[in-house]
């Protein structure tokens, strides 16, 4: 019963440790990517497409593999996500934790 209980707990932690684990990013920082969603927002506001928003990334991130993935996963959701049509590319609010 006792073992039992030990495999119980370490199980939890193990998947609490899991979860918490951040995402990669890259070389991106949290700001690079919020700046980068806000220019995409910007982007499509001004017309550009689905498909030059992604020439652009793919172009820019050619060394960098993870970023790309990265950012296409941001242009597509901006691009064609019902949430995203709400979206503003305006002021961000100033980074308190600096």
């Amino acid at each position: 019963m006792k073992r039992h209980t030990y495999l119980v707990i370490f199980a939890i932690v193990v998947c609490t440790l899991r979860a918490a684990v951040a995402y990669p990013t890259g070389n991106m920082t949290c700001s690079d990517i919020g700046d980068f969603a806000a220019a995409t927002v910007e982007g499509k506001k001004n017309g550009q497409t689905l498909k030059e928003a992604l020439a652009k990334v793919n172009e820019a991130t050619a060394a960098y593999p993870l970023e790309r993935k990265n950012m296409i996963q941001i242009v597509k959701a901006i691009y064609t996500e019902e949430w995203a049509k709400h979206m503003s590319a305006g002021r961000r609010p100033s980074r308190i934790h600096r």
